[in-house]
């Protein structure tokens, strides 16, 4: 299997995993959070036509879309989703009620939710109506 990340934690997890492949992008890595951000991170990234992407945000809005602080990252995660055959977004429901500033994209940009079981059933609709798979994450 191979892994493909622009997050220097990621890589330093899986690495050592026996049967998986991992490439790691180039690119400023971030303080705050050890994500691989820059233009030659996009660059490195629209190389690839991937089979799953995974990713995350900082928020959700109301209307199902989600944002990042970070254009940097912004632009990264972007090139991502176009690249990817399915896209899974990771999250939790404490995102569902914070607010960013820069917008990623919309539910009809991914295939799948996971998300923890405090997800609002107005929420669960607006995925539905987006074809978006909701899987609540098992917290054991």
């Amino acid at each position: 299997m191979l892994v493909i990340t622009n997050n220097i934690n990621v890589a330093s997890i899986l690495w050592p995993s026996r049967g998986i492949e991992v490439m790691i992008a180039g690119g400023t890595i971030r303080r705050s959070d050890g994500g691989i951000v820059g233009s030659s991170t996009e660059e490195f990234m629209n190389k690839f036509k991937l089979d799953y992407a995974i990713i995350g945000c900082s928020a959700i809005d109301d209307t199902g879309e989600f944002c990042d602080y970070d254009l940097r990252e912004v632009r990264v995660t972007q090139s991502i989703i176009r690249h990817a055959r399915s896209v899974i977004m990771v999250t939790d429901s404490m995102k569902l009620e914070r607010s960013a500033s820069v917008i990623v994209g919309n539910l009809a940009d991914i295939d799948m939710l996971v998300i923890d079981d405090g997800i609002p059933d107005r929420f669960t609709e607006l995925c539905r109506q987006n074809d978006v798979q909701v899987k609540i994450a098992n917290p054991g």
